[in-house]
């Protein structure tokens, strides 16, 4: 039982130590982009660091846009990371379109519009903002560019606090679903 146990974990430890620089799967194929599946952001602000590794499964959802969702670990705290296009017009396959996305708040979403949502979610509350941030909160913005292989680029994406709290997030920089 021992010996399989150790033997799990030698395995585990060689694939960790495969990972790309955004803690794919994979090395990365190019300087511009994570590793396949993968995700590379920064957060500046009062929750501070940089994704570092994947800790569980991606799950991104094509259909009237693309909703991509990310457990990585963030200054040592596993966080849940979403990044939401919401586009009506993408409805059939493949379900969503690539292009730039402006974060829209929650007062500036119609249901005509093409917007972005980003969520960051830590494990546990960050002193000051007991719910995380979500972009649907006054103050947020910047862009979300999508490409047509299900990754993307999150630019200058400025995130508050979901319920109360203060300190917005700075986000910046690539994923890869796929």
């Amino acid at each position: 039982m021992k010996l399989a146990r150790w033997a799990g974990v030698g395995a585990a430890l060689l694939l960790f130590g495969a990972c790309g620089p955004c803690g794919g799967a994979f090395p990365a194929a190019s300087t511009s982009g994570c590793a396949h599946p993968g995700i590379c952001l920064t957060l500046t602000g009062p929750f501070a660091g940089t994704t570092d590794g994947l800790t569980g499964p991606v799950d991104c959802i094509p259909g009237g846009g693309l909703d991509a969702v990310f457990i990585t670990d963030v200054g040592g705290r596993e966080t849940s990371i979403e990044i939401l296009i919401t586009d009506n017009s993408a409805k059939s396959s493949p379900g969503f379109k690539a292009g730039t996305f402006r974060v829209a708040t929650r007062s500036e979403q119609t249901p005509s519009s093409a917007f972005a949502s980003v969520f960051v979610t830590p494990d546990t509350a960050v002193a000051g903002v007991p719910r995380g941030w979500s972009s649907d909160a006054a103050g947020s913005s910047g862009t979300v560019v999508i490409k047509g292989d299900e990754s993307g680029t999150v630019q200058n994406v400025v995130v508050a606090p979901a319920q109360g709290g203060t300190g917005v997030l700075h986000v910046s920089g690539t994923f890869n679903c796929r």
